[in-house]
């Protein structure tokens, strides 16, 4: 079931982007670390701040209606009984104002937005589905995907973990992935995308994509292409960087290996997470060290043992379970 009205913690989300952006606007600026905090803490955040982003655009184009009058008025109203300080004011009729777009009146929105459909794995689990426009979508384990069709756009969000998107051709309907901060635009095509955290990694498999900032700071970020065997990197807030990768070792998982190529301890602890109920938890002192090679998903305890033996590591078990590595301690002489 998809986050909505009756969802408190949606309206929560939505609330509270909609202070973000009377914030930043008042401090005339683009970004900021906690902003990137908030947005990095709840997938639901990431899809609030989406969402007004394109509210905004729509609220100048309705500022005299008269719901949008009437709201403004009754904030204001609201707050000289109450003697609100200007920000937030601000914030007040900012958060309403969101709250009726987003959420759903009828009479400001041109169109009836399309329903949403949500796919989810569990640890573990690795599921295909076929969606109604021929395309399909390789889940990995712990990963969610919102599919929203429309007449005119094929709109997607990878809200959490792994996923193999193969598109049908259609030139009419862009096929659009959001995830982090970055979207990948195509018409049909094949592509593989990795949401950690904030560190998003997309591989190009066949055809043709752009992948594009979502979040863009000041004038437009550019845009960029990828061709087969491309795989850009990136963490919100960062530069990408781009390089040449083996499909193949992208899309490993889907015959349940991890190829792992010089990446921090945490991230890959991260990945081997997704296939145990048994976490792999990195201290932040040892998180940057660099490992490589081929792991079995699901088999936690091979994988403590190899990066144990290959690094200055310890393994212990954590108190509400799960393994946790820490950097060797070497005796006093």
């Amino acid at each position: 079931m998809t986050a909505g009205l009756g969802d408190p913690a949606y309206v929560r989300a939505v609330v509270e982007a909609a202070a973000w952006h009377t914030r930043l606007t008042e401090l005339s600026l683009d970004g900021s670390e906690e902003h990137e905090l908030w947005l990095s803490t709840d997938p639901l955040h990431r899809r609030a701040w989406r969402e007004t982003q394109v509210g905004w655009d729509l609220i100048g184009e309705v500022s005299a209606a008269p719901d949008i009058i009437a709201l403004r008025e009754a904030a204001l109203a609201r707050a000289r009984t109450r003697s609100y300080p200007p920000r937030r004011v601000s914030v007040m009729v900012a958060a309403a104002a969101m709250l009726l777009l987003v959420i759903g009146l009828a009479d400001l929105r041109p169109f009836s937005g399309p329903s949403i459909q949500r796919y989810q794995t569990l640890r573990g689990e690795r599921r295909v589905v076929a969606l109604a426009d021929g395309s399909k979508i390789a889940l990995d384990a712990g990963t969610i995907v919102d599919v929203a069709f429309s007449g005119h756009h094929r709109d997607l969000t990878l809200e959490a973990g792994q996923a193999r998107f193969d598109v049908a051709h259609d030139t009419t309907r862009p096929f659009v992935v959001s995830a982090g901060d970055r979207a990948i635009i195509a018409t049909g095509t094949s592509f593989n995308v990795d949401l950690l955290g904030p560190h998003v990694r997309v591989t190009l498999l066949e055809g043709r994509v752009v992948v594009r900032d979502t979040f863009p700071r000041g004038s437009p970020a550019p845009e960029v292409v990828l061709k087969p065997g491309d795989q850009l990197d990136s963490r919100v807030g960062s530069a990408t960087a781009l390089v040449s990768v083996s499909p193949g070792s992208a899309t490993a998982w889907e015959s349940g290996r991890l190829v792992i190529d010089d990446e921090p301890l945490a991230d890959v602890a991260a990945r081997v997470s997704r296939y145990t109920d048994e976490p792999v938890v990195v201290d932040p002192s040892v998180g940057d060290l660099k490992i490589s090679g081929v792991f079995r998903s699901g088999d936690l305890r091979a994988f403590v043992d190899a990066v144990s033996s290959y690094l200055p590591l310890t393994s212990g078990p954590r108190a509400h379970g799960g393994v946790r590595l820490s950097r060797t301690v070497q005796p006093v002489r």
